[in-house]
Parts: C-alpha cells; sequence; structure tokens
C-alpha cells in the first residue's frame, strides 16, 4: 500500500486517506510513534480558539499553535508546523514564538516542519534582525499580544534578543517532508503490528488513534489548556485500539466517534429513520442519542463490510430484524401496539452478534432507513399507518 487509506462514513466510497485530516494533527500524530518511555507530547493553542467554529477542515486555519515533545530530561523540543510559504511574516511569528519558549530554559531543540510542495527553505533567521528588534520595541499592541509579551522580555536590551537569536538558530532544525501520509503509515507498524494483521486492519488501527487524539485535543482546546499525551496513555490507547481492531473482530470506540462526528438534526429531518423515531415520540436529545447509534453503526458495518465480513452484518441484522418482529406480536397480542412500545421494547432484546449496545441500538435505527432492503425494514409505525397520516 503506497498510502495510508482511511475509512470515511461520510465518503461514498467508504475509504478516505489521511489529506482530509488537519496536517497539524498529522503531525502530532507522527511524532506521537517516536515517543519514549517517560517522554509526552504536548500541544498548545497560541491564541484562543472558539471551539464552536473549529473543525477537522479548518483547524490549520483557525487554531495556530505549537506543540512539543517533553523529554525525561525534562527538557521539550518544540515543533512549529508551517503548511504555507514562509515569507518575512511567518518567520517573524515563528521567531517570536520560540523567543518566548527560550525564556523558559527548558528547549532543546527547536523545530520547523513543512510540506516539500510549498518549496520552503531553513530561510527564517534570513531576515534583517536589527530591524526586527526595532519592529518589536517600537509595537504598541494590546498588552496580551505576542509580541508584546516579546517586547516586555527583551525590555531593549539587545545583547539579550541576540544571544536568544543565536542559541535558537544553533538549536533549530528544519523538516522538509514530502508525503506525511506515507510517513505515519510506516511510523506505526510496530506500535500496532503492520505485518501481524491485514493491511485494512493496520489502517483501521491507525484511524482509530486519530479519532481518540482529535476527541482529547477539541476537549483541550474547549477548556483553553494545552493537550498532553504521555508515554503511557499512548501505548494503553494502542493496546485497546488492538484488542478492539483484529482480524477477527472490529470494533470502534463509541466516545471518540460521537466526539469526531457530531450529529447534526437539520440534515436529517425528513429521513425515514428521523420519522421512525418522531412517531415513537422521543425528545430531541434523546433522538439525537438514537441516530448517533444509527452513525455510529453506519460507520462500523461499513468497516466490516470493506473487510469482508458480510456474515458478521448479515447476522446482526438479520437478528435485529426478527427481535422486532417478535416484540411486534407480542405487544400486538397484549394490545399494547404503539411505536413507542415497539420500539423501546425490541432495544430490551439481546443480540449476541452485536459486540455492544451502540451496535444492537444502532442496527435497530439503521434498519428504519428508506434504502434497506424490504424483507428486514423495521417500521415503529406500520407504512400503510403513515400513509394514512398524510
Amino acid at each position: 500500500m503506497d498510502q495510508l487509506e482511511l475509512i470515511d462514513c461520510m465518503s461514498s466510497a467508504g475509504i478516505d486517506s489521511l489529506r482530509g485530516f488537519s496536517y497539524q494533527i498529522k503531525v502530532f500524530i507522527l511524532y506521537l510513534a517516536k515517543l519514549q518511555e517517560n517522554e509526552r507530547m504536548e500541544y498548545e493553542t497560541i491564541d484562543d480558539v472558539s471551539i464552536q467554529k473549529l473543525n477537522e477542515a479548518n483547524f490549520d486555519e483557525k487554531c495556530g499553535g505549537y506543540m512539543s515533545l517533553n523529554k525525561d530530561t525534562n527538557t521539550y523540543i518544540a515543533i512549529q508546523v508551517k503548511r504555507t510559504s514562509i515569507k518575512a511574516d511567518v518567520a517573524k511569528g515563528i521567531l517570536l514564538n520560540w523567543l518566548l519558549l527560550q525564556n523558559r530554559g527548558d528547549v532543546e531543540k527547536y523545530i520547523i516542519f513543512t510540506e516539500s510542495a510549498y518549496q520552503n527553505t531553513d530561510n527564517i533567521f534570513d531576515i534583517n534582525l536589527d530591524d526586527f528588534f526595532e519592529e518589536i520595541q517600537n509595537a504598541n499592541r494590546r498588552k496580551d499580544a505576542l509580541i508584546m509579551k516579546v517586547k516586555n522580555l527583551f525590555d531593549r536590551d539587545k545583547d539579550k534578543f541576540f544571544n536568544f537569536v543565536t542559541d535558537i538558530k544553533q538549536r533549530h532544525r528544519f523538516e522538509n517532508i514530502e508525503k506525511i501520509d506515507d510517513e505515519i503509515y510506516q511510523a506505526y507498524s510496530t506500535v500496532f503490528m503492520k505485518g501481524g494483521v491485514a493491511d485494512s486492519i493496520y489502517t483501521l488501527r491507525i484511524n482509530e488513534l486519530h479519532n481518540f487524539i482529535v476527541k482529547n485535543l477539541f476537549s483541550c482546546i474547549e477548556k483553553r489548556r494545552p493537550y498532553v499525551c504521555t508515554y503511557n496513555e499512548f501505548m494503553q490507547e494502542a493496546e485497546l485500539i488492538c484488542n478492539r481492531i483484529t482480524n477477527q473482530k472490529i470494533e470502534l470506540s463509541y466516545p471518540n466517534f460521537i466526539k469526531r462526528n457530531p450529529i447534526c438534526m437539520n440534515e436529517l429531518v425528513g429521513t425515514r429513520e428521523y420519522k421512525q423515531l418522531q412517531y415513537c415520540g422521543l425528545s430531541e436529545p434523546s433522538m439525537k442519542i438514537n441516530l448517533g447509534y444509527r452513525q455510529y453503526y453506519q460507520q462500523y458495518r461499513l468497516m466490516n463490510l470493506e473487510n469482508g465480513r458480510v456474515d458478521n452484518m448479515d447476522n446482526v441484522e438479520m437478528t435485529s430484524f426478527e427481535n422486532f418482529i417478535q416484540t411486534k406480536d407480542r405487544v400486538q397480542a397484549y394490545n399494547i401496539d404503539t411505536p413507542r412500545n415497539r420500539f423501546e421494547e425490541t432495544k430490551k432484546c439481546s443480540n449476541s452478534y452485536a459486540l455492544t449496545e451502540q451496535i444492537r441500538y444502532g442496527a435497530l435505527i439503521y434498519l428504519t432507513g428508506e434504502r434497506v432492503d424490504e424483507d428486514i425494514k423495521i417500521s415503529w409505525k406500520d407504512e400503510e399507518n403513515e400513509a394514512d397520516e398524510h
């Protein structure tokens, strides 16, 4: 496999590549693979970020930040990701960040990480440093602006400024990667046991790690605090992922999936799944949860089908449908046949082919969909009654 491919339930083909990821998250994941015992990776935003307006598609644009690898010697490797042409203004921004970090006294190395497509060179120190120092000292912005923090740090001490710059220059490294997708694919060969599983399983494991990182990273940004992933946390999650996704079974982390794929109710209004839940008289929060089960199951189903587990999905869905038929017969026999009772009582039925409750519930909601085969389609309210309603 030349390029890391990942499952994407929103894609018509079902498979998409890593290019949908934020580049910063890609870099974080790449360096995470290099962690050693007692080390940790951190991501910290430079500016305040509105989490409501933040998603993976705009992460690089909206979220300015830097990441660091904390060594066991209590020193840091500071990593600045730039997916753009590094011109004078960008170079100044990088140096402003690094000058503040240099004052901490614990940064061992400074790294600029960029893509070869932007044809950048190691030129951030080519700017006129005398002019840059004067620009900093003459700055007049709000006191929490980055340049003002650097201005206060030096307080017209030019020698200190040049000493800092010289030290940073000696410690910095320029990394220019051509295909980060391929780098990530190779980096996890040991962690996710590439040689012992099918390629599709190996890539699904990397995808699950990505979901885990995104969920925790966005949660920390929302709380205005750095995201920290220790070596132990990383290895524990990797172990869980390897246990959940094997050649014999595929199980997604439900919390990670829901965090990364929030339900947009406006897009689902009018679908058969939505209408059938409406007939049950569910509140909107409850409908949102159940439609989340459906979306989670759809992803789970897609991954199983992509990996040749057709029989497994047939078993889950046939058992779900049979549970519904027997429940419908029972509530009709007791003269309590309502959409809500069909729904609630069917959810109580066991399904040994479904690994989790979310898969069991999600299969039921999925089978109320318009495109489902009529032989196994579920209706909390019968079709003829629906027709009468309209």
